[in-house]
């Protein structure tokens, strides 16, 4: 089918109503915005219209900000930044340059905030613009406020509300007096804070800006918080949850779901402080509202600690210290080790008042298991001294246990590398000798001085081709055999590891006739994890799978056969290493995972393979099971959850 061709400004006419629509929505109805936007860029993309690609990009990731989703809003900031960078357009820059900066500010990353927004002012001689100069005021004012340095921050709210009132922008207005009313209720005059958020309601309310009402909502119901009216403080936290509900804002709902928190807690309804914390940290987790977070984490581990579960409250601590990094002092840490031994000590307390119960009983009946029982009591309380220092020992080997475990895990992958080498090298030099053919060739045209411009050109591509090919191989090889222990888990696509371990074990398989089959889902299915911890995993399957199928046949038998296969099951994604080798027998089965365990020879294994699987498997949230019968093969069951 043809393609109609349409003109610059024929393409300008059907993005330009979709931008300006998207961006009037972009508050009120933020997935109606990302609805608009992709729209405009698909028909930017298809007439290459590069000035409508990176407006689209910026409002589809304003619509995500005003859902709260930060990550996918910085993504598509990006791409608009690459876009408008490559067309020179400074207005582009300037309005995304803003746009990330604020991102970075609310993940309280104040460094990458302030040089997005120095970039911004760097370009400000190049292309002025009224609305952009009241954002940049608007966020150097919020750095001045933070710093304390209120005059100089109540300057540039004021100048940026003056701008906005000059040049009719609603939403500009209502941000400006916002932040002037903060400024108001640092400075502890609520009276006139209040008066402030209020104008900025109304101004929202009729420009249909709903982010920017609920903002004001929600400080609203702060300021009546401080005052201890509550009823006052649900009723706004409430109309603010509703519109934020309407328009799918995550970020608002986690931040009033901690505000309720906070009233409950005022109020001494426990329960329902409980629940709010849990709904705010359900959204302010996976989509990293930092400052978010650590408050919630914060307040629901002491309400695990006053109810008694210092198991749970402790996990929590935890995962307070590793999303604020708080408990890097002394003090701190001192009080989480204080709360694990005041764990131990309640349960050692729970034992030594069932023994004084039957001891109270037996007393009665005869005086010399009374004496007995005293000389227990005392032998109870030198135990409970020798457990202190014997949980700071147990502490000291679980530690060294866990950098042996690292070490093993690497010498491992190193192991399986050294093993691999030979399919290794065979993948090196076929590309390496494609290379030597086309320069012999290359020589003998030159000899006979046919060599053309196309040849030449053809020729060239071929060793770039190659080249990437034998720069690939090595560059997987080297990444592979880091010692991945330190880097933090990341989204992976399932299917590129697999593909990865296949193509190192091919040429095995191949020398030893043994036929692979994998069904993978033709989408993509994501994970989280290490992605090379997991193809250490599966290399270890196949290479196990290779032994057994070695073990019963011949080595020109041609029915040897391995399979991969890949299913989902609700939030589980489920992956299959099968193979109708040798088996494995009842016996053997219930040990494979201990260490040192095997079933083969000295000279085959040690036996740590299947062990390090395990922990590996056990690290990403997930199981590995062995489901085999002696002579009729194996089946190797990896289920790990699925990632939204």
């Amino acid at each position: 089918m043809k393609t109609t061709s349409l003109s610059p400004k024929q393409v300008s006419d059907r993005v330009g109503p979709l931008i300006q629509k998207a961006y009037e929505l972009m508050t009120s109805n933020p997935e109606e915005c990302i609805r608009l936007a992709r729209e405009a860029l698909k028909t930017s993309q298809k007439h290459k219209f590069d000035f409508g690609m990176g407006y689209a990009y910026t409002h589809i990731g304003l619509g995500y900000y005003h859902q709260g989703e930060l990550a996918q809003a910085l993504e598509h900031y990006k791409l608009a930044e690459s876009t408008f960078q490559s067309i020179g357009d400074v207005h582009g820059l300037r309005t995304v340059y803003n746009n990330i900066g604020v991102v970075y500010d609310d993940w309280q990353d104040c460094d990458k905030a302030l040089q997005y927004y120095q970039m911004n002012l760097d370009l400000e001689r190049e292309g002025d613009d009224p609305k952009i100069k009241c954002n940049i005021l608007i966020n150097i004012g919020i750095i001045h406020k933070e710093s304390r340095d209120y005059p100089a921050a109540r300057q540039c709210f004021q100048t940026s509300l003056e701008i906005a009132r000059g040049i009719g922008s609603a939403y500009n207005e209502c941000v400006a007096i916002n932040n002037l009313g903060k400024l108001l209720l640092a400075e502890n005059d609520s009276e006139g804070a209040l008066s402030l958020f209020r104008q900025a309601s109304r101004i929202a309310e009729q420009a249909k800006l709903t982010s920017k009402e609920i903002s004001s909502l929600v400080d609203i119901a702060k300021i009546y918080l401080q005052r201890g009216d509550y009823p006052e403080a649900i009723n706004y936290n409430h109309q603010a949850m509703e519109k934020a509900i309407a328009i799918k804002n995550k970020h608002s709902i986690a931040m009033m779901a901690l505000q309720f928190a906070d009233i409950y807690l005022k109020t001494g309804e426990k329960a329902k402080q409980k629940a709010n914390l849990e709904l705010c940290l359900s959204y302010a987790i996976p989509e990293q509202y930092r400052a978010i977070a650590v408050h919630a984490l914060y307040d629901l581990a002491r309400i695990y600690e006053s109810e008694g579960d210092y198991q749970t409250a402790l996990k929590t601590y935890w995962q307070y210290q590793e999303t604020n990094n708080y408990l890097t002092g002394q003090v701190r840490n001192q009080y989480i080790e204080q709360l694990r031994m005041q764990m131990q000590f309640a349960e050692k307390e729970r034992e030594i008042e069932l023994t004084r119960k039957i001891n109270l009983a037996l007393e009665k009946k005869n005086r010399l298991i009374n004496r007995q029982n005293n000389k227990l009591e005392k032998a109870e309380k030198a135990l409970i001294e020798w457990n202190q220092v014997l949980e700071q020992r147990v502490q000291e080997q679980i530690e060294k246990h866990h950098r042996q475990e690292q070490l093993m895990i690497q010498k491992s992958k190193l192991e399986a590398l050294g093993r691999l080498a030979v399919g290794i090298a065979h993948e090196i030099n076929q590309p390496v000798g494609m290379i030597n053919i086309a320069i012999q060739n290359l020589f003998i045209k030159l000899e006979t001085e046919t060599v053309g411009k196309e040849y030449l050109a053809e020729k060239s591509e071929s060793f770039k081709r190659n080249i990437q090919r034998i720069n690939k191989i090595i560059e997987h090889v080297r990444l592979f055999s880091r010692d991945h222990k330190d880097e933090p888990v990341a989204k992976f696509d399932l299917h590129e590891v697999v593909l990865s371990a296949l193509s190192m074990m091919q040429m095995h398989f191949k020398d030893h006739n043994i036929a692979v089959d994998y069904a993978l889902p033709e989408s993509e299915v994501f994970l989280l994890g290490n992605k090379f911890r997991l193809e250490q995993v599966i290399l270890n399957l196949l290479a196990n799978a290779r032994d057994a199928l070695e073990e019963k046949y011949d080595q020109y038998d041609d029915t040897k056969r391995i399979r991969i296969h890949c299913s989902r099951k609700k939030q589980t994604i489920i992956l299959t290493v099968s193979d109708n080798g040798s088996g494995i027998d009842e016996q053997d089965r219930e040990h494979i995972f201990e260490p040192f365990y095997t079933t083969k020879n000295e000279n085959m294994g040690t036996g740590l393979g299947l062990s390090i699987c395990f922990g590996i498997i056990q690290e990403m949230d997930g199981t590995i099971s062995c489901r085999s019968k002696q002579g009729q093969g194996t089946d190797m069951i990896i289920e790990l959850p699925a990632l939204n």
